[in-house]
C-alpha cells in the first residue's frame, strides 16, 4: 500500500511514467538491452505514483530498495518540503570511484589528457561505460544519469557519435607514443590479430576475408600488442578485413617504428611464419619468438635429427613439462635458435586423432565398390589396387608410420641467445594474454559486433575500446585471485561497487551510503579504504 502523506523528490534518471485511467504510475529502468530483433528495450519496476499536485513521487517499498535509502519522515507540503534537508540525487559512485583511481594510478588519464586536452573526460567516461555496460552508446545517456560521472552533462547517444568522430589519427599516436612507457622497457611484447564483423557499408576497412568467428560477414582486422609482463595493452591498429595474417608483419613494424617501438622484443605465433616475415624480425627487432610450423623442410630436418630425444632424461624440462633441445641454425640467412619440444600428451591425442579419422575413412571405403573418383584428404594413408573386375585398398602403413614420427612435436625459433628452453616456452606460452584480450574486447566489453557506419565514427569507438580495456585488464590483473576465491567477476564486482551511493542533498552536501564488508574487501584490493572513498565525497559536487 501507498501512503499518501509521504512524497520524496521525484527522480530524474532511468524514469518511465505511465498514465492509466487518472493515476501516473512511475517506473525505474532497471535493465537496458537489445532485443532478439535488435531492438532497443528495457525492464521497468513501480517505484510509486506521481502526486499532481506537487509533481512529487508518492514511493512504494520498491523505490526504497533501488535506492537503498530509508524510509523519509512525511513530506505534508511544497512549504514544508523547502525547508526539509531532503535528497536531490541518489547517485550510483563507487564503481566511477574506483575506475578513476585506476585511471589516474596508471596514467591512463594524464597520458588521454595529454592527447586529447578538450576531450579527455569524455572519452574516459565512455571508456568506463563501455566497461560497465557494453559497446551500445544508446544507452550511454542512462548510465550517465545513474552515475556521478563528474561530468557537468550526461553523454547522449548523438554525443557519443561526434566524440567518436573527433578523435583523429594524430591524437590517437600522440597517445600511443606516451602510452608505451607505461610498460616494462624489457618485456617481451605479443602482438597478434583478430577479426571484428561489421554490418557497416561506409567503413573503407570493412571487406571480405578470413573471419575468425566463422561468420558469414564482411569484416575490420586489429592487430593489438600486449605486454606479457604488465599483461596490459600497450598499442593497436585496425586494418583492412581482406588481408591475411602473414602480411600484417610489414604493417605492425611500420607501426612500432612510428610510435617509437622499434627495435623492441616481440613474441608471436606461426601465423606470421614465412621466410621473408623472419628475415624481416631479425631485421627490426631487438629479439623475437615465434613459433615455426613443421610442415617445412628445415623444422622436418630438425624434428629427424631430435627424434627419440624423449629417451633421454636430460632433455626432461620437469614433471608434467615436454622434452626440449635446442639447435643453432643459420638457414634463413641469419643465426638463430630454434627449440625443439616433445610433449607426450600432444603425441597421444595426435596419433588418436589420426588413426581414428583413418578408421572413419577405411569404413566408409569398405561401403564403395569401385574407387572414389573424389580425391578424400586422408586417402594418402591407403593403397588402392582397382582392375577391370574388383576394387581393393590396403593401409599404407609407411605414410602412417611417418605422419605418427613428426608428432608430439613442436619448434620454436627465437633470436634471443640467453634464453633457455624452459624460458622461451615460458614466454611463448604467456602471449595467450592476448587471446584473452581479444575474448574481453569481444564478449565482456561487446565489441564482436562493429554497429558504426563510418570510417571516422568506427575509428574513434575502437580507441575507446582500447581504453576501456586498458581498465579491464588492470582490475583483472589486481583483482583476478580475489575474484577466483570468492566466485566473483568483473561485472560482478562493478555491480557490487554501483551500490556504493552518493546521495546530494538539497544544502549542497553529499553523503555517502553505508559501506557493506564485501565492499570494503573489493576496495582492499585496490589498496583503498573506506576513508579514502568518504574523503572524495567531501569535494564532490551535485
Amino acid at each position: 500500500m501507498l501512503n499518501d502523506n509521504i512524497k520524496v523528490p521525484m527522480p530524474t534518471e532511468r524514469i518511465v511514467i505511465r498514465k492509466l485511467k487518472d493515476i501516473y504510475y512511475v517506473y525505474y529502468r532497471t535493465r537496458a538491452y537489445r532485443n532478439a530483433k535488435g531492438q532497443p528495450t528495457n525492464d521497468t519496476v513501480l517505484i510509486g505514483k506521481k502526486d499532481l499536485e506537487s509533481g512529487m513521487l508518492i514511493p512504494n517499498k520498491k523505490y526504497y530498495e533501488i535506492y537503498d535509502i530509508k524510509p523519509m519522515d512525511t513530506i505534508e507540503s511544497n512549504e514544508k518540503a523547502e525547508n526539509e534537508l531532503i535528497p536531490e540525487t541518489i547517485l550510483d559512485y563507487g564503481n566511477n570511484y574506483l575506475l578513476d583511481h585506476l585511471l589516474e594510478k596508471y596514467d591512463v588519464n594524464s597520458t588521454l589528457k595529454y592527447a586529447f586536452p578538450d576531450l579527455y573526460k569524455e572519452i574516459a567516461t565512455l571508456a568506463k561505460y563501455m566497461l560497465c555496460e557494453g559497446n551500445v552508446y544508446y544507452y550511454c545517456e542512462d548510465w550517465c544519469d545513474k552515475t556521478h560521472t563528474g561530468l557537468p552533462k550526461s553523454i547522449s547517444s548523438q554525443k557519443s557519435s561526434e566524440i567518436c568522430k573527433s578523435i583523429s589519427l594524430k591524437q590517437r599516436t600522440k597517445f600511443f607514443k606516451r602510452w608505451i612507457y607505461a610498460r616494462e622497457k624489457e618485456e617481451y611484447l605479443a602482438y597478434d590479430i583478430t577479426s571484428i564483423s561489421s554490418y557497416s557499408t561506409g567503413n573503407d576497412n570493412v571487406e571480405w576475408g578470413y573471419n575468425r568467428d566463422e561468420e558469414a560477414l564482411p569484416q575490420i582486422n586489429m592487430g593489438m600488442i600486449f605486454g606479457e609482463s604488465t599483461k596490459i595493452p600497450v598499442y593497436y591498429n585496425v586494418y583492412p578485413g581482406s588481408i591475411p595474417d602473414k602480411s600484417y608483419l610489414d604493417y605492425m613494424l611500420r607501426d612500432s617504428e612510428e610510435i617509437g617501438l622499434k627495435y623492441s622484443k616481440f613474441v608471436m605465433d606461426k601465423g606470421f611464419f614465412s621466410e621473408y616475415n623472419l628475415k624481416r624480425l631479425a631485421k627490426e627487432t631487438l629479439h623475437f619468438i615465434v613459433s615455426v610450423p613443421n610442415h617445412h623442410n628445415i623444422p622436418k630436418r630438425l624434428i629427424n635429427e631430435n627424434a627419440r630425444m624423449q629417451y633421454d632424461s636430460r632433455n626432461s624440462l620437469g614433471s608434467g613439462k615436454p622434452y626440449a633441445k635446442c639447435a643453432t641454425i643459420t638457414d634463413y640467412g641469419f643465426r638463430a635458435n630454434v627449440h625443439v619440444f616433445f610433449d607426450t600428451m600432444k603425441f597421444h591425442d595426435e596419433s588418436a586423432i589420426l588413426l581414428n579419422n583413418i578408421e572413419r575413412r577405411e569404413q566408409a571405403l569398405s561401403t564403395l565398390t569401385a574407387k572414389p573418383s573424389e580425391p578424400h584428404v586422408y586417402d594418402k594413408y591407403f593403397i588402392f589396387k582397382e582392375s577391370k573386375k574388383a576394387f581393393s585398398f590396403e593401409r599404407n602403413t609407411t605414410a602412417i608410420n611417418n605422419a605418427i614420427a613428426g608428432f608430439g612435436y613442436f619448434l620454436i625459433l627465437t633470436t634471443d641467445f640467453n634464453l633457455t628452453s624452459n624460458e622461451v616456452l615460458e614466454i611463448y606460452r604467456r602471449k595467450d594474454v592476448v587471446e584473452k584480450c581479444f575474448d574481453n574486447l569481444k564478449n565482456a566489453i561487446d565489441m564482436k559486433r562493429l554497429r558504426t557506419h563510418s570510417t571516422e565514427s568506427s575509428d574513434g569507438k575502437m580507441f575507446i575500446a582500447f581504453v576501456s580495456l586498458i581498465l579491464r585488464s588492470i582490475l583483472e590483473n589486481t583483482i583476478g585471485e580475489f575474484n577466483r576465491k570468492n566466485n566473483l567477476t568483473i561485472e560482478k564486482v562493478m555491480k557490487e561497487l554501483s551500490k556504493i551511493r552518493v546521495v546530494h542533498l538539497s544544502n549542497g552536501t553529499s553523503l555517502l551510503n553505508p559501506i557493506t564488508k564485501k565492499q570494503r574487501m573489493i576496495l582492499e584490493n585496490f589498496g583503498l579504504t573506506e576513508e579514502d572513498i568518504l574523503k572524495s565525497v567531501i569535494s564532490l559536487k551535485p
